[in-house]
């Protein structure tokens, strides 16, 4: 039997180099994407952890504040965080507001923007 190139299957070198440069390219986005996620999850825990913590309804609003500041500061995030806390008593109960946005650069000038917008209530 005569084989033709009609009836050959497989991959060839062009299509191997765009499958392993999308495949690279998609994990170099994961990398960079992740790290502002688990950043904020980190953020909501404090600030759960703090709202749940005795007496911190008697808290002064910059007491609070501080006491996420550190508690930041111990997990190594960027404690600039902590300067859009806004404290606010809706209903008489006190809530925790965090609003704030991450810039990850992706290549070049395209970056990446990323809006969190945390809030609880302080029990």
């Amino acid at each position: 039997m005569k084989k033709t190139l009609s009836h050959q299957k497989g991959v060839t070198l062009l299509g191997m180099l765009t499958a392993v440069l999308v495949i690279c390219f998609g994990t170099m986005l994961v990398i960079k994407v992740m790290p502002p996620y688990m950043q904020n999850y980190a953020v909501r825990d404090a600030m759960k952890d703090i709202s749940k913590q005795a007496n911190v309804a008697q808290m002064t609003k910059a007491k609070i504040k501080d006491k996420l500041e550190r508690r930041l500061q111990v997990e190594g995030i960027n404690a600039a965080i902590a300067e859009n806390l806004i404290v606010d008593k809706v209903d008489g109960k006190l809530h925790m507001v965090l609003k704030y946005e991450k810039r990850v650069a992706v290549v070049g000038n395209v970056d990446f923007v990323f809006k969190f917008d945390e809030q609880v209530k302080i029990e």
